[in-house]
């Protein structure tokens, strides 16, 4: 039987529950500190409304990652059900530094990492076509108005 799809667009972002515990979320706008709190309440919502085992985080609207973001993702793996699993998707390359260095590999699992079959396998499902924010894109100037 297959479950029924539900997808709705969130104020930073779209999430999309793919069925079999899997929620996708990508945001899709830069973030500065004063969205950090409203993005919060989302992560919180959605997995508080779908309980699920897997939460894909796509990230390619960031350019810039802190100890905001690293907290962020601590939180989210907290939230979700015992032995649950965050997986990073397009992390900024210091997201990718921050978790790879500080060995939080086994905390979350970047997606870029994984081997073909096993990204197949977790996105199923995920509507992947997102508009791409001009102020992420490299080499733009990033303004903030």
């Amino acid at each position: 039987m297959k479950r029924h799809r539900r997808c709705r667009d969130c104020s930073l972002g779209t999430a999309q529950n793919l069925g079999a515990g899997r929620v996708f979320y990508h945001l899709s706008r830069p973030m500065t500190l004063a969205l950090v709190p409203a993005l919060r309440e989302e992560i919180i919502e959605l997995i508080a409304h779908y309980q699920p085992k897997q939460f894909i985080l796509d990230l390619q609207a960031l350019d810039r990652f802190g100890g905001a973001g690293l907290a962020g993702l601590v939180e989210t793996m907290q939230l979700l059900p015992p032995g649950g699993r965050v997986y990073v998707m397009n992390p900024p390359k210091m997201a990718r530094g921050i978790i790879q260095i500080g060995r939080l590999d086994n905390l979350f699992a970047i997606v870029d990492d994984m081997p073909d079959a096993e990204v197949r396998e977790l996105l199923q499902g995920a509507r992947l076509d997102f508009e791409v924010p001009t102020a992420s894109l490299k080499g733009a100037d990033a303004t903030d108005h």
